[in-house]
């Protein structure tokens, strides 16, 4: 009886047609079920590569530290081209290439860049730019006097400032004014500009009329009261919240105590362009965002604190402008100057 059942079972095409169907069926499911899931496998494992190689992209971007001791200044004849002398410094972990460099022209606000470098820093190595033999060279028209600033572009997209210090943790710090950002002596604790306490120095002996030669600067912190005397400083804008300053006012004043009495002596803001006192009726210093400036005080004499070691204020006021244009007016006292007036 069973042979018989199951010799129709084979005899009876439909019957067989519907078992083999069901099976084929089954193994065409059971295959793209498995492609299906070998592919979320891959779209998972390519993903999860990529994120890995972002972090890591991102982490090396991070740990790149370069110092650029940079000064922008023009060559040649025709005032068309700048060249970038100093030092470039790698004190970060990792190796660092340098692909291209930014000049500006703060005066026309005029940029040029040179795409062609190829300056590869090892960990806790330095290169010297020297004009006439490796210093970097770009084509930006400039007059003589102009202010010129300059930075550098890495391989990993970071940004190098001039006179920069660690300039990729200000890269990396998004400023939104909630916090105090890793420059902590400035921006959330004293205010967006900070002064190069090593930069202080003086100028003996300048006449205050226009277009006198202010000759060469002595470092140090001792003055005459009996001369004319030209103060200067650089300073630098590390504004938290990535403004421009633009300084349309100031004076340096030193304070002296007479007998319970205070009495001054006042330093306003020069121009001083070229070596050369310029003489004018207003006075307008832009500082863009970590760009380093000298800024210039006097000539005058500091009769008053004749015989004293003074403190010096530095008193500037101006207006700070935001990244949506929007203006408002700064103003900021830097005091960390002593002065022995004889």
């Amino acid at each position: 009886m069973r042979k018989k059942k199951r010799r129709s079972l084979f005899t009876n095409r439909r019957g067989f047609s519907s078992i083999v169907g069901a099976i084929f069926a089954v193994l065409i499911m059971f295959s793209l079920i498995s492609t299906v899931f070998v592919w979320s496998l891959s779209q998972n494992s390519m993903y999860n590569n990529a994120m890995t190689q972002n972090r890591q992209l991102d982490l090396d971007r991070s740990n790149e530290k370069i110092t650029a001791n940079v000064t922008c200044l023009p060559v040649g004849s025709n005032n068309d081209t700048v060249a970038i002398n100093g030092t470039l410094e790698n004190s970060g972990p990792l190796a660092v290439q340098i692909v291209t460099a930014w000049a500006t022209d703060f005066n026309r606000a005029t940029y040029a860049y040179n795409s062609s470098l190829n300056i590869a820093l090892k960990p806790g190595t330095m290169t010297t730019l020297v004009f006439g033999t490796n210093a970097t060279l770009i084509k930006l028209d400039n007059s003589p006097g102009d202010s010129l600033g300059c930075w550098f572009i890495t391989a990993r997209g970071n940004t190098i400032s001039e006179k920069s210090i660690y300039t990729t943790i200000i890269n990396n710090y998004n400023g939104n004014g909630t916090e105090i950002p890793p420059y902590a002596f400035v921006s959330g604790g004293i205010g967006s500009i900070s002064m190069d306490f090593s930069s202080f120095s003086h100028y003996d002996g300048v006449a205050t009329t226009n277009g006198t030669s202010v000759g060469s600067p002595v470092y140090g912190y001792t003055i005459s009261g009996s001369i004319y005397t030209l103060l200067h400083v650089k300073v630098t804008n590390y504004d938290m919240y990535n403004r421009t300053l633009r300084i349309t006012g100031g004076s340096m004043w030193a304070i002296t105590p007479f007998s319970g009495t205070l009495k001054g002596d006042q330093w306003k803001i020069a121009n001083v362009t070229g070596g050369t006192l310029i003489t004018t009726s207003t006075y307008s210093q832009v500082i863009n965002l970590q760009q380093a400036v000298d800024l210039y005080f006097g000539p005058e004499q500091a009769s008053r604190s004749a015989g004293n070691i003074v403190p010096l204020f530095i008193l500037l006021y101006g207006q700070a402008k935001f990244e949506n244009g929007t203006v408002t007016d700064y103003g900021q006292n830097l005091p960390f100057i002593a002065l022995n007036v004889t």
